[in-house]
């Protein structure tokens, strides 16, 4: 995409891989990188600021997991938006990074099966078993301090809480399949990365990682 004048915009789920990508093109290209280091610089933070003015002056931006949220352009098209989904990047994440250019010729998603980093707490997959488990930690340590803790919460909160968590770990888990349902659901025509690359065999090297991609 950058070879034939379009600009990229990608996601990482870990900023060593943003880096290495993305620090090959800074001598011919206007790249900005977005991690924890830089997060207070002042393109990063012009960038983050108003990304629809600052958006278009790059060629590329690379983004970390540092970028969580309200990021996105939306009056200029990219080339490419890819995401490389990594560590702890759960699949709500890798959508959301995946549409922060909402106009875009081509996606990309390099995706896992399942992202057991991305679970929590117990990481048990269902509201019983969370409670269960939560339960049964309580009563190897201090009880009495747990039942206090639980009393100063309302029985709502503790309720979704648990839910939540068992929907997160369910998330993960089932993180390919989540995923490729909520892309059709938005929209998208999913092909495999090796069919896109067979379709432009110049423009990368053969791998056998999955990518869902979208034709607009």
């Amino acid at each position: 995409a950058l070879e034939d004048g379009h600009k990229v915009w990608a996601s990482f789920g870990e900023a060593k891989s943003m880096i290495e990508f993305s620090t090959p093109f800074t001598d011919e290209k206007k790249i900005l990188q977005i991690s924890a280091e830089n997060s207070s610089s002042q393109a990063v933070s012009e960038f983050m600021g108003n990304t629809e003015e600052f958006g278009p002056a790059y060629d590329m931006v690379a983004m970390s997991p540092s970028v969580v949220s309200g990021i996105s352009m939306a009056l200029t098209s990219v080339g490419l938006a890819a995401c490389v989904q990594q560590y702890a990047m759960g699949p709500e994440d890798a959508h959301q990074a995946l549409d922060r250019a909402r106009s875009a010729q081509v996606r990309v998603l390099l995706m896992p099966s399942v992202v057991p980093a991305a679970m929590e707490g117990t990481g048990k997959t269902n509201l019983e078993a969370v409670q269960r488990a939560i339960s049964k930690a309580a009563s190897h340590g201090d009880l009495d301090t747990y039942m206090d803790f639980a009393r100063a919460i309302s029985t709502c909160s503790v309720f979704y809480s648990h839910k939540l968590e068992a929907r997160n770990n369910y998330e993960a888990i089932a993180n390919k399949h989540l995923l490729k349902c909520r892309l059709q659901e938005q929209g998208y025509t999913l092909k495999p990365f090796l069919e896109l690359l067979a379709q432009n065999p110049d423009k990368g090297a053969t791998t056998s990682r999955k990518a869902r991609v979208k034709r607009q």
